[in-house]
């Protein structure tokens, strides 16, 4: 396989993963509560797309601490929504976060510049 296809794998499952969180949050439109409360409710309900966006764009730059900065943010996951009870939702919500933060790792050692 070559190195320009293990760059972009972890960045497009990344952003795949991304936009599935952020769909979550768009749910809070369908409540009848006022418009200004929706729009809080969105931006609180991004809150780990958001994150997870963040850490994609500093993993373009450093993916080796993009990667360990993925699996953290996958631990802390596990932790704060409690995945580690239901088994669908760890492998809906950690896993994907792991293996992306495993990849951009692993791309970091197959392109380290040898000395």
């Amino acid at each position: 396989m070559k190195i320009e296809h293990l760059k972009w794998i972890p960045r497009v499952l990344a952003m795949i993963f991304i936009f599935f969180l952020l769909q979550f949050s768009f749910s809070i439109f369908t409540s009848p509560i006022l418009f200004w409360l929706k729009i809080k409710g969105f931006f609180i309900y991004s809150f780990p797309a958001l994150m997870f966006l963040i850490t994609l764009i500093y993993s373009w730059k450093y993916p080796k601490i993009g990667g360990i900065i993925f699996m953290v943010l996958g631990l802390i996951f596990t932790a704060y929504f409690h995945t580690y009870s239901i088994i669908t939702s760890f492998f809906i919500i950690t896993l994907p976060a792991m293996l992306i933060g495993g990849l951009f790792i692993y791309y970091s050692i197959k392109t380290k510049p040898a000395k």
